[in-house]
């Protein structure tokens, strides 16, 4: 009885936990799906491993030329939905053993996710968003770094627009 109360107790509080906790908001199917894809990479055990997260998110990773003696590199091919491209710096064991558990890159190339969507999944940022050289092309993202625990989350924003273009969630242990 007193196990039955306790798992009741935990079932409840979650229940109302998740009643608390407001989804992000997206206007279209491909702005659901990139949030969801975002929610789905922070929510990926570190270090990363390809073999999970290509499923995760829905999409075939095949390793790249340039893997090395530090990380794997996987990537996808072109056109998945709103993921122009997803990468996984898969981290090899000496790489694990000093603390780097791998990254994911996200590019997006559809739908207008906004720094506002993105507050409940990834939290405060740093405030500064990032100001690329003069040589950079007009629409290279603006990127704001959000600090996490593990490592950082950049999130690259189109100048123009305000939408996001690109995601970063690096647990390589370097400084953002």
């Amino acid at each position: 009885p007193r196990l039955r109360w306790v798992a009741l107790s935990v079932l409840c509080s979650m229940v109302l936990l998740a009643s608390c906790v407001s989804p992000p908001s997206a206007s279209s199917p491909d702005e659901a799906r990139v949030l969801a894809g975002v929610e789905t990479v922070l929510a990926r055990p570190r270090p990363y491993v390809a073999a999970e997260v290509g499923p995760a998110l829905g999409v075939v990773l095949t390793e790249t030329a340039a893997s090395n003696a530090f990380f794997h590199v996987w990537a996808s091919a072109d056109g998945l939905g709103p993921f122009a491209s997803v990468e996984v710096r898969e981290p090899q064991a000496r790489s694990v053993e000093r603390g780097r558990n791998g990254m994911i890159l996200l590019t997006l190339e559809a739908g207008c996710v906004t720094a506002a969507d993105l507050a409940p999944l990834v939290g405060p940022s740093d405030g500064v968003p990032s100001t690329p050289s003069p040589e950079a092309p007009a629409d290279t993202p603006r990127y704001v770094v959000h600090p996490a625990p593990w490592g950082v989350v950049r999130l690259g924003y189109a100048p123009e627009s305000g939408c996001l273009r690109s995601v970063v969630v690096d647990a390589t242990g370097v400084p953002a």
